[in-house]
């Protein structure tokens, strides 16, 4: 399938400078004449990366890049469903979990990064493995046993696997099991799973209370390290129909991150405002590295991975799934 086509970089340099300076206001790009503000469905899911896209909505940033951008929550588990079922037009989704679905044969790919595998500003973890407090001290101590991640053929799976192998346990012998990310504390605690992948708006609360250990760090970080985390992904027919739309959305991502970047004490209440997040658990969240930035070089990494752990049924190409420049 050929690539889309896009504007040369002076040319998007200039557009953006054009709407920067008729944006006088959230509506500015319609008011201006430069036409209807395109109808975008966009599915998220609690996490705090999400916060930049709640941002862009509530500041008005996806308005002043002429996109009326409607945000629905899906469980992680029906992103790419609802994606290609045409429920929503673009989701978020973990790079790791969109190949596994391309590899299986479904027309999907990624029109723009959002973020990395890697700590943000603030220096804090945003994700970890947990474990009931002196329960594992090695990935043999997880041989046989289940853990609990958000969605399975994921990122996580396959970090867990990563983490667990490079410690000294045998990755095939891992059990996984999906479980909403509030309900992994309890089943952590009492021992219905021996470990769970957990991100933040969650983490960093559930290793403040003391009853957990990360004995392994961010197994994310360890098997991705500096990859793209999650992007926004949209069903190829969908991407090449709206390309216009593509462009105007990535743009918008792009200043979203510089508002969260230069405005992290606005995350929390983006939190609280777009998920309900307890005040307690979003104020203690910590976002990870952003950037927009997908390359087929990259996905090539993902996809080394999936072959040394026989992670996917099919083969990933990059070139197909990278929608974006």
């Amino acid at each position: 399938m050929k690539r889309l086509s896009y504007l040369s970089r002076r040319h998007f340099l200039a557009g953006i400078a054009a709407l920067s300076t008729a944006a006088a206001s959230p509506l500015a790009v319609a008011q201006t004449g430069a036409g209807k503000l395109r109808e975008l469905k966009l599915g998220v899911f609690p996490i705090v990366d999400a916060a930049v896209l709640l941002l862009a909505r509530d500041r008005g940033i996806f308005e002043k890049h002429g996109l009326k951008v409607t945000i629905s929550t899906l469980s992680t588990a029906s992103i790419v469903q609802s994606t290609m079922s045409g429920q929503v037009d673009v989701a978020l989704n973990s790079l790791q979990h969109t190949a596994s679905a391309s590899a299986a044969g479904l027309p999907i790919g990624v029109v723009s990064g959002l973020s990395r595998w890697a700590k943000g500003s603030s220096g804090a973890d945003p994700d970890g493995l947990i474990v009931r407090k002196g329960d594992v001290r090695s990935g043999a101590d997880l041989n046989g046993k289940t853990i609990a991640v958000v969605a399975l053929n994921s990122a996580d799976e396959l970090a867990a696997r990563v983490t667990v192998d490079r410690f000294g346990g045998d990755a095939h012998s891992l059990k996984f099991t999906v479980l909403p990310p509030p309900a992994m504390k309890g089943a952590v605690q009492n021992g219905d799973v021996q470990a769970a992948v957990v991100h933040d708006p969650f983490y960093s609360s559930f290793m403040a209370s003391g009853a957990f250990a990360a004995p392994f760090g961010n197994p994310n970080f360890l098997a991705f390290a500096d990859l793209p985390r999650l992007v926004l992904i949209a069903s190829r027919d969908y991407a090449k129909a709206n390309a216009d739309t593509m462009r105007a959305l990535r743009a918008a991502v792009a200043e979203a991150i510089a508002y969260a970047e230069s405005h992290p004490q606005d995350v929390p209440e983006a939190l609280m405002k777009g998920f309900n997040t307890p005040e307690a658990d979003a104020k203690a969240s910590a976002l990870p590295k952003l950037s927009a930035e997908v390359t087929v070089a990259q996905v090539a990494q993902v996809k080394k991975l999936f072959e040394d752990y026989s992670f996917a049924k099919g083969t990933v190409d990059p070139s197909a799934l990278v929608l974006a420049p």
